[in-house]
C-alpha cells in the first residue's frame, strides 16, 4: 500500500470510526461549515481620497454578497499596532494606498494571499472572479466537489494531467457511492433526504497568467508552503463552501490520488469540528444560506449528532475505561428520536446548546482525526514530490 493511500485511509477510517454517519462529508461541509474569513488590509497615508473610499466601500460591500472577508484600514501616519507595522514592513515596493489580503487566522505562518495597489479593478477582483463564481455555483448546484486545474503553461504536461483528471473524475462518478452504513453512535439520515444527493464532480481550468484570476491563483499557491516554487500543473479539490482539500501536483495528479480525494469528499462525515478536518478555505462571495436547498434541517442535525454518552462510549477503545460517572444508559436516538421544542424560535437555541456540548466531548474522539490529518500531510508531500 502506498504512503498516499495509507494516510487517506487513516484519515477517513480512523477518524470516522468513532461516530461516522450517513451524511457525506461534502454535504455536511456545505450546510454547516462557515468559511473562515480573509482579511483585506488597506494601508494609506492621512485620509483616503474619494477613489480610495470607493474601493474600501467595494470591499466592505462584499460581506453583503456573502464574501468571507473582513476589511481594515491602517493610517501609516498614525501609530500602528505591532502586527500591522510588521505586515507593512514585509511589503515589497508598496505604493499607497496599498491592499494586502491575508489568509484566515486558521492558516498559520503563510505570507499574504495577495498584495498590490488599491484600485477599482483589484478591489472588485478580491470579491469576484469568473472561476470563483462558477465554483460557488457548482457547489450550490449539488456538485460533490469542484477540481480547479491550474495549468502550468507547459502544453505536454498540462494535457497529460488534465486528461488524467477528467478520466479519473468520470470514473469516480461511476463507481463511488454515498455512505450507507453509520456506526451505532450515529443514526442514519432519512432516505428521502439522501435521495436528493448525487455523486458529481466538475473541473475548471485556470491559466496562471489569467489577469482576471490573479488573486485566486495567488491564493491557491499560498495554501501550502512550497507550492509557489513548483512549476508543474496542479489540481485542487474544492468542496463545502469553497474549502480546498490540498494540492495535487504534476505526477501527483494520477488516478489513485484523485480517487482518494473524491472518496474523502463523498465519504461518511464524522460530524466533527471543522478545524479538525483537512483543508483551507478560499475567498468566495456567495450567500450560501439563501441559495442552498437545505437538506440538514434542525431536526435532521439533532438526530445526526450523537448523544454525549454515545460519543463517550464510541471513543472508548477496548481496554480503556469509560470516564467514571458517564451515563451510558440513554436509549439510542435511532430507537427514540428526540422531540424538538414546540416553539419554532426555540430550535436554534436548543441546537446551539447541543452543538456546544458535543464540541467539547468531540475533542476526545477528535484526537484521532488530528493525528491522522498530520500523518496525511506528511505522506502526501512525500508521494507528490517524490513522483516528480
Amino acid at each position: 500500500m502506498s504512503g498516499r493511500r495509507w494516510w487517506i485511509l487513516a484519515a477517513v477510517t480512523l477518524g470516522g470510526t468513532a461516530w461516522a454517519c450517513d451524511v457525506p462529508v461534502y454535504r455536511w461541509a456545505l450546510e454547516r461549515w462557515e468559511a473562515d474569513p480573509f482579511e483585506a488590509v488597506v494601508f494609506h497615508h492621512g485620509t483616503l481620497d474619494a477613489a480610495g473610499e470607493t474601493c474600501v466601500a467595494t470591499l466592505e460591500g462584499g460581506r453583503a454578497e456573502g464574501a468571507n472577508l473582513l476589511v481594515k484600514t491602517v493610517n501609516l501616519d498614525a501609530p500602528m499596532p505591532p502586527a500591522m507595522a510588521a505586515l507593512w514592513k514585509r511589503q515589497q515596493d508598496p505604493v499607497t494606498p496599498w491592499l494586502v489580503v491575508r489568509f484566515p487566522l486558521t492558516v498559520k505562518g503563510q505570507p499574504p494571499a495577495w498584495s498590490g495597489p488599491l484600485t477599482t479593478e483589484t478591489c472588485e477582483g478580491v470579491i469576484h472572479s469568473p472561476v470563483r463564481r462558477r465554483v460557488a455555483a457548482d457547489l450550490i448546484d449539488g456538485e460533490a466537489g469542484v477540481f480547479i486545474f491550474l495549468a502550468s503553461g507547459d502544453k505536454r504536461r498540462d494535457e497529460r494531467a488534465e486528461a488524467t483528471l477528467v478520466a479519473a473524475l468520470k470514473k469516480a462518478e461511476e463507481h463511488l457511492e454515498l455512505p450507507t452504513g453509520s456506526t451505532a453512535a450515529a443514526p442514519q439520515m432519512d432516505d428521502a433526504l439522501l435521495d436528493k444527493l448525487d455523486v458529481r464532480f466538475s473541473m475548471i481550468r485556470v491559466a496562471r497568467n489569467d489577469p482576471r484570476e490573479q488573486i485566486l491563483v495567488s491564493t491557491l499557491l499560498g495554501i501550502e508552503p512550497d507550492l509557489r516554487g513548483l512549476d508543474g500543473p496542479m489540481a485542487f479539490p474544492v468542496f463545502g463552501r469553497g474549502r480546498a482539500l490540498y494540492a495535487l501536483v504534476d505526477r501527483g495528479i494520477n488516478e489513485d490520488t484523485i480517487a482518494e480525494a473524491c472518496s474523502f469528499i463523498v465519504g461518511s462525515c464524522t460530524c466533527q469540528v471543522k478545524d479538525l478536518n483537512p483543508g483551507t478555505d478560499l475567498l468566495l462571495a456567495a450567500n450560501w444560506e439563501d441559495k442552498l436547498d437545505t437538506l440538514l434541517s434542525v431536526e435532521t442535525l439533532v438526530r445526526v449528532l450523537p448523544r454525549p454518552s454515545e460519543m463517550i462510549a464510541a471513543t472508548a477503545a477496548p481496554g480503556n475505561t469509560v470516564p467514571e460517572g458517564a451515563d451510558l444508559s440513554s436509549p439510542s436516538p435511532a430507537a427514540t428520536p428526540p422531540s424538538l421544542p414546540a416553539p419554532a424560535d426555540e430550535a436554534p437555541r436548543s441546537l446551539r446548546g447541543k452543538v456546544i456540548l458535543n464540541v467539547g466531548l468531540a475533542i476526545l474522539g477528535g484526537l484521532i482525526v488530528v493525528v491522522a490529518a498530520s500523518i496525511l500531510l506528511v505522506y502526501r508531500k512525500r508521494h507528490q514530490h517524490g513522483a516528480m
